[in-house]
């Protein structure tokens, strides 16, 4: 173990002003991320603009969970749930996602032991998201207010349980897949979720879908298949962390808190040693 001292009593300044203190600090925390988020933006490559705008927003969630070794993705999401106030919808359950992550055993129900799917069936299923209408385009703060997610999840807590459909909720809520497209960019650098060019010169600064088609080859054929794939803006994501750290860094100064608190005092010895 290294060898620690005790080399002589900590004094205070006799002008020190704790509450100054803190509030300067804060206001140059603030400074210095709001500056980074501005210079992210300005990075030509969605993906690498999202990777440091979504690193900001963890290293302050992070920093306020004082620093988990595990549920890092818990940390993340509560961090922005509690200080963005923005969006009242990111907690809710996205129906889309949810009915693709579904969908092969609504096919099986669909189906039924005695009736085998054909090759290239594509056989009705209880629940669909046909009757959303067309997708294409459409915001996901409308469509994840309609019920359909929860139609889908009462035949999943049906057929799997009441454990697992909570499971199919928590990881299909808007923050959650928020923080997959995080880890597909930072661990991939996937570009999973990015807008196109033509989208980002329409301005969108919301979640929204689009349609796609995708050809791959099926027991000797080429299959053609229309599905719709969620987006992500980069200015939505810009929003978001501006939003939230707006926030956390007023609540800071409300509770005369640094805002890098918990790495203070030595209190995480990992910068050369990696102890975290």
């Amino acid at each position: 173990m290294p060898e620690k001292k005790i080399m002589w009593p900590h004094a205070a300044r006799p002008d020190y002003d704790k509450a100054e203190y803190v509030k300067a600090e804060i206001e140059k925390m603030r400074e210095f991320a709001f500056k980074e988020i501005d210079e992210a933006m300005s990075i030509n490559n969605r993906v690498y603009k999202n990777i440091c705008l979504f690193s900001l927003i963890d290293c302050f969630a992070q920093e306020y969970a004082n620093y988990p070794t595990s549920g890092l993705s818990k940390a993340f999401c509560d961090f922005i749930l509690k200080f963005q106030d923005y969006y009242d919808y990111l907690e809710l359950p996205e129906p889309v996602t949810l009915f693709y992550d579904y969908e092969p055993k609504l096919r099986e129900l669909a189906s039924g032991p005695e009736m085998p799917e054909p090759e290239l069936s594509e056989p009705g299923t209880e629940v669909s998201i046909d009757d959303l209408g067309p997708l294409d385009g459409q915001k996901v703060s409308t469509v994840i207010r309609t019920n359909k997610a929860e139609e889908i999840l009462t035949v999943i807590r049906r057929e799997e349980g009441r454990k697992e459909a909570k499971n199919y909720r928590r990881n299909h809520r808007l923050i959650h897949l928020i923080y997959k497209m995080r880890s597909k960019a930072v661990h991939e650098l996937s570009r999973m979720g990015n807008e196109n060019k033509w989208e980002i010169e329409d301005g969108r600064d919301e979640p929204f879908y689009r349609d796609m088609v995708r050809l791959y080859e099926f027991e000797g054929n080429i299959v053609s298949e229309d599905f719709y794939e969620l987006v992500i803006p980069n200015r939505f994501i810009y929003n978001l962390t501006q939003n939230t750290l707006s926030n956390f860094f007023d609540f800071c100064l409300k509770e005369q808190r640094l805002p890098l608190e918990n790495r203070s005092n030595f209190k995480r010895a990992v910068d050369l040693t990696w102890r975290d």
